[in-house]
C-alpha cells in the first residue's frame, strides 16, 4: 500500500520535478547558510535573552546555577551569551570586532536575561540539546537548524499540497519573506520557527481540509506538526493560530468529508487562544484602556501610521540588529514595489468566503497593536516592533490568493520574472549591508568588497565576499526554480478542472472549456 501511495506521489510530480524540487532545497540551504554567518554572536534582536534562555531553559534551577543578585534571580552562564549582544547592540559604526568583552572565552558570569514564563519552554529546550563547549559553534548549529527545519517541512508541504494550490502557496513566501523573513527564519529567535510554522501550518491545514485523497492526511500531519513550532515559540503566535481558525470558518466549506480536519483547527485554534494566557502578555489583554491624551486622536495617528509598520516589515526603520543596520532603500523599495503588486494581484477576483477570510487576517495585523498602543502598553509601533505580526503578512497573501478566485493565473509570465529579478537583488543588497555592518562597520563609503578592511569575521578559510556571492547567487537559482513552478502550475489541467471544495461555488463554463483545451504535457508538480 506504501509503495503504491509513493508511486503515485512520483507519477504525479515526475523525475524533473523531483530534481529541480532538490535543487531548490539545495539552493534555498546555500542562500540560508549565508545568513546564517552574516551576524555574530549577539548580533539578532534580544539575542542576549535568547541565548540566556537557551543555556537555562526551564525548569532554570535544573539547566543552570541561579543565585538572588540585588533581589533579582541572576542565572550562570558564558561571557559570549550574557555580554556578547552589548558588543554589537546600536553601535552600527562599529564592526563587530569592537567587543569590551572576550567572547571567545568560555569562562562565565551572572545574568538575568532569561526566559522565566514568558516564552513557552519548547523552542529553547530543544535548541538547548546543540550546545557545544565553543559557544560560537553552538549559535552557527542553532541557526543552521532552524533553517533546516524551514527548508524540510515548507518542501513537503509544496510536494503534497495539489498542483492548483502551489502556486498560491510559494509566491507569498518569496513576496513576504525577503529580507527580514529570511533573515529570522536563520536566526536563533524564536521568531524563526513562528514565521515558519504559522504560515505551514496555515497552507498544509488549508491543504488537508480541502483535500480529497490520501496525501490530505499527509498535510494534516505536517500542519500539526507546524502548529507545535507555533506553541512552542512565542506565545503570540500561538494567538495567531486561534486568528487562523476564525480565518478558517470563513475559508472552507466544512463538511462532514472534512470534519476530522475541521475539529483539529477548533482544537488547536483554542490551544492557542488559552497558550497567551500563560505568559506576560496575559496582563496587557486582561488591561483596561489607560491611553493619555486624546483616544480618538491616539487612533487617528496610529492608523496613518499602519503604511510605515508594513513598510517596517520588511525592514523600513525596523531592520536587522537591534535597528542599528538600516537596509532601506533600493533592497526595501524594491520589495515594497513587488509586495503592493502581489496585493493588487490578489484583489482582483473572489468570493465572500476570500474576502471574510482576509478580513479577519487584515483585521488581526492591524488592529492587535492598535490595540496595544490604545491601552497604554505601547507607545507606538517603535515599541510593538513590526517583526511581531510578519508571520502573518504570509498569511494574508496566501488567502488573497487561493480563496475564491475566479482568476487562477496569478502573475502573467513578464510579472512572474520582473519578481524572480527584483527579489534576488533585494537579498543580495539586504546580505551585503548586514555583513558589512558587522565586518568593517558603516564607513563613509560602502566598498562592494566585502574583503577589503575586514575586522570582524568566523575563523574559517572562507571570506566574506566568497559567502555574499555564493548565497546571493544560490538564492537566484532557488528563485528561478520557484518561479518556473508558479508558471507550469498556473496551467495546470488539473487546476481548472478540479475545484477546491471551499471554491465549489465559483466554477463556471469557461473554466470547462479552457480545461479542455490545457494539454495533459503541461501538468507538472
Amino acid at each position: 500500500m506504501r509503495d503504491s501511495k509513493i508511486q503515485q506521489l512520483r507519477s504525479a510530480l515526475g523525475i524533473r520535478s523531483i530534481s529541480l524540487v532538490i535543487v531548490a532545497m539545495i539552493a534555498f540551504f546555500g542562500a540560508g547558510l549565508g545568513w546564517v554567518v552574516a551576524s555574530p554572536i549577539g548580533g539578532s534582536p534580544d539575542d542576549d535573552y535568547h541565548m540566556g534562555s537557551i543555556w537555562c531553559p526551564r525548569p532554570v534551577g535544573e539547566s543552570c546555577t541561579v543565585k538572588a543578585i540585588n533581589g533579582v534571580d541572576e542565572v550562570r552562564v558564558p561571557i559570549p551569551v550574557a555580554a556578547g549582544a552589548a558588543c554589537h547592540a546600536f553601535k552600527s559604526d562599529s564592526s563587530a570586532s569592537d567587543c569590551n568583552v572576550d567572547i571567545s572565552t568560555n569562562e562565565l558570569m551572572w545574568s538575568h536575561r532569561y526566559d522565566d514564563g514568558d516564552y513557552p519552554a519548547g523552542y529553547y529546550a530543544f535548541q538547548h540539546l546543540f550546545i557545544q563547549h565553543d559557544v560560537g559553534k553552538s549559535i552557527i548549529v542553532m541557526r543552521t537548524v532552524n533553517l533546516t527545519i524551514a527548508i524540510l517541512l515548507l518542501t513537503l508541504i509544496g510536494v503534497f499540497l495539489r498542483p492548483e494550490q502551489r502556486t498560491a502557496y510559494l509566491l507569498p513566501m518569496v513576496v513576504t519573506w525577503i529580507p527580514m523573513g529570511f533573515y529570522f527564519i536563520t536566526s536563533i529567535n524564536p521568531s524563526s520557527w513562528a514565521i515558519t510554522g504559522l504560515y505551514g501550518y496555515t497552507v498544509a491545514m488549508y491543504g488537508a481540509a480541502t483535500g480529497k485523497d490520501w496525501r490530505r492526511w499527509v498535510l494534516l500531519g505536517l500542519a500539526m506538526f507546524s502548529a507545535v513550532l507555533c506553541l512552542s515559540s512565542r506565545r503570540d503566535v500561538s494567538f495567531y493560530l486561534f486568528v487562523v481558525a476564525v480565518a478558517f470558518i470563513f475559508a472552507i466549506k466544512w463538511s462532514k468529508k472534512n470534519i476530522i480536519p475541521g475539529v483539529a483547527v477548533a482544537i488547536i485554534g483554542f490551544v492557542g487562544a488559552y497558550s497567551i494566557t500563560l505568559g506576560g502578555q496575559a496582563k496587557h489583554v486582561t488591561a483596561s484602556f489607560e491611553s493619555e491624551g486624546n483616544l480618538f486622536r491616539n487612533a487617528l495617528n496610529t492608523i496613518l501610521d499602519l503604511p510605515r509598520y508594513f513598510a517596517g516589515m520588511f525592514g523600513v526603520t525596523y531592520g536587522p540588529g537591534w535597528f542599528d543596520t538600516p537596509v532601506e532603500g533600493p533592497a526595501t523599495y524594491i520589495v515594497l514595489f513587488v509586495f503592493a503588486g502581489a496585493v493588487m494581484a490578489g484583489l482582483r477576483s473572489g468570493s465572500w468566503r476570500k474576502w471574510m477570510s482576509a478580513s479577519v487576517i487584515l483585521g488581526a495585523i492591524c488592529g492587535i497593536p492598535l490595540v496595544f498602543i490604545l491601552k497604554g502598553i505601547f507607545t507606538g509601533f517603535g515599541d510593538y516592533q513590526p517583526r511581531y505580526m510578519l508571520p502573518l503578512l504570509g498569511v494574508l497573501l496566501f488567502m488573497l490568493f487561493t480563496i475564491g478566485s475566479r482568476q487562477r493565473q496569478i502573475f502573467e509570465l513578464p510579472q512572474l520574472i520582473l519578481i524572480a529579478l527584483a527579489i534576488p537583488i533585494a537579498n543580495s543588497l539586504a546580505l551585503h549591508i548586514v555583513m558589512q555592518r558587522y565586518t568593517a562597520g558603516f564607513q563613509p563609503a560602502h566598498p562592494l568588497n566585502l574583503d577589503n578592511n575586514i575586522s570582524w569575521w568566523w575563523n574559517t578559510s572562507i571570506s566574506p565576499m566568497t559567502v555574499w556571492v555564493v548565497a546571493s547567487l544560490a538564492f537566484v537559482v532557488a528563485i528561478v526554480v520557484v518561479t518556473y513552478f508558479a508558471h507550469r502550475n498556473s496551467f495546470n489541467s488539473d487546476s481548472v478542472k478540479k475545484v477546491p471544495i471551499a471554491e465549489s461555488s465559483q466554477s463556471n463554463d469557461s473554466e470547462n472549456i479552457i480545461a479542455e483545451k490545457v494539454s495533459p504535457k503541461h501538468a507538472l508538480v
